[in-house]
């Protein structure tokens, strides 16, 4: 391969990976040809009974579709089809989405219990003249927009949008577009909250549950520590964060409950999707403290400002929270409570003499002239 060739490959790569393209000019969506062979394979044999749920195998490959309404849908890639709709609709879904900004998305989720083969039920409902959407549509070239109203089993009534390829039932994505978004989890923090993971230990009487939040770089920068203890019938809920580096630099308990009597997959669905926002405004207030506003020294530095986590990496022992009370930071001190460590931590006691030698070591020793004596 040419030099000029990969360098253009690799160019192109970046370009689509940084930059955020919009929908319709670099996403892999499908082609004419793909469009075809879909139609003609939906009339094969093995899918005369559409209730079945396919697998299969490749973008092209068929999972569902429905002989009353039309309607197919395709595995597909992350930028359409069902791994689309899964990746960034579905709440078992952890995948984040990050603007160029760095900040964490906030896609529309379906409602928990909602499994794929409702989501060609409800799209059967929408997809109708009635429904049909001229004005939203973006690209009216390459799709067919539809907007409407389905009512759930428990009444409640939810707006969806359906996009289906040009002149055919072929699904290119679905989603949940009522306003307030009822079924998403709040977002307290700008980072992505990962897996639950459960350590069971029986000889003590001990469960031990935990999830940990991720930056933009994929480094754990919190975590959520929950003891239950079977004997005493508690739950106690922790929290630690850690600095850019991987660093432990804050942990604290938090608050007691009374072990709630559940089955164990019950705990695991509580804490997996249940609200966990109260925990997160703890994590946050920490965060917070480490931020000073109004602050002359903060206000110049504007990475510190739009990206509070970066204060974690210099709150370490003789760190920035040692250096709180130099001078210098003298316009950034806190409450007593901020960079509080536990007993017992090993950190050097806080004197005159430590100070000194924190701004020597900070600016170098100041050369001051010893007074001359009976004039010698």
């Amino acid at each position: 391969m040419p030099n000029g060739f990969r360098f253009g490959l690799i160019l192109f790569e970046w370009v689509r990976i940084y930059c955020q393209i919009p929908i319709g000019f670099m996403e892999d969506l499908l082609s004419e040809k793909e469009i075809e062979g879909i139609i003609i394979d939906s009339k094969r044999e093995e899918y005369i009974n559409d209730k079945i749920f396919h697998l299969g195998k490749n973008k092209t490959s068929i999972i569902l579709l429905s002989h009353k309404s039309g309607l197919i849908l395709v595995r597909g890639n992350k930028d359409t089809g069902y791994e689309h709709i899964f990746d960034r609709h579905s709440l078992f879904s952890k995948n984040p989405f990050w603007d160029k900004n760095g900040k964490l998305g906030r896609p529309s989720k379906f409602r928990l219990e909602m499994v794929p083969n409702e989501y060609l039920t409800i799209a059967g409902h929408i997809y109708n003249k009635e429904n049909f959407n001229t004005e939203s549509n973006k690209f009216p070239d390459k799709f067919d927009l539809y907007d409407g109203l389905f009512t759930h089993y428990d009444s409640k009534e939810i707006e969806y949008r359906l996009l289906t390829y040009k002149n055919t039932g072929i699904i290119h994505t679905f989603f949940l577009i009522t306003r307030n978004r009822p079924f998403n989890p709040l977002n307290i923090l700008n980072l992505r909250k990962g897996m639950t993971n459960v350590t069971d230990i029986p000889i003590s009487g001990h469960q031990d549950f935990t999830f940990s939040y991720f930056d933009i770089k994929n480094s754990e920068r919190a975590k959520v520590i929950v003891k239950c203890d079977l004997l005493k019938k508690v739950e106690v809920w922790s929290i630690e964060l850690y600095d850019d580096k991987g660093f432990s630099i804050f942990k604290k308990d938090v608050k007691i409950f009374d072990l709630i009597n559940e089955e164990f997959s019950d705990k695991i669905n509580r804490l997996e999707f249940g609200d966990t926002s109260w925990i997160e405004k703890e994590i946050k207030q920490v965060y917070d403290q480490m931020v000073i506003k109004n602050s002359p020294w903060l206000s110049s530095n504007k990475e510190m400002l739009r990206n509070p986590l970066a204060l974690l990496s210099q709150h370490r022992a003789g760190g920035f929270h040692r250096q709180m009370h130099n001078s210098r930071f003298a316009d950034c001190r806190t409450s007593d409570s901020f960079a509080k460590f536990p007993p017992g931590s090993g950190l050097p006691e806080e004197t005159s003499q430590r100070r000194r030698h924190v701004r020597h070591e900070q600016y170098g020793r100041p050369n001051i002239k010893k007074p001359k004596l009976n004039g010698k």
